[in-house]
């Protein structure tokens, strides 16, 4: 956290599914050169709506008081939209924003949903990877091949 001290930040969240199936948000500072996982916090039967989502990041956020936040960057879901304006409302110097990462996947996903097979291939790609990832010789032969080209 030392590495953080006095600097302005940007704190993002992120909702997902753990491995075993449980809700989870994450909270993640940002610098120009520094990560900082904060923590995270299993939300159980809590609803994923605004008046949750809004008092979770304000905590998280009054918790910050050794660094500057700037921007607050949260999943881009028609559910944080109105999270943004309630924390704007309460940190009207702090820029609340969804994620172009998400908005970019949202975009994918709807090309794949209107072109059947981009669909196909995907689905496609998808079973060659399993079956890669099955074979620990090919698996092996694919990742060294693949640094060799340096990806």
């Amino acid at each position: 956290m030392l590495k953080v001290k006095g600097k302005k930040v940007t704190l993002t969240t992120d909702g997902c599914t753990d491995v075993n199936g449980k809700a989870v948000i994450n909270y993640v500072l940002l610098t120009e050169d520094t990560t900082v996982f904060l923590e995270f916090v299993y939300t159980g039967s809590e609803s994923h709506e605004t008046p949750y989502l809004a008092s979770n990041t304000l905590r998280v956020m009054e918790q910050l008081d050794f660094v500057s936040i700037a921007a607050v960057v949260t999943d881009n879901t028609a559910t944080n939209q109105p999270v943004w304006s309630t924390l704007q409302q309460k940190k009207p110097m702090v820029f609340f924003h969804g994620c172009i990462s998400h908005a970019l996947n949202l975009v994918v996903k709807d090309l794949v949903d209107r072109l059947p097979w981009l669909g196909q291939l995907a689905a496609n790609c998808r079973k060659l990877v399993h079956f890669l990832k099955k074979s620990q010789q090919l698996w092996f032969e694919l990742r060294r091949l693949q640094s060799m080209e340096g990806k």
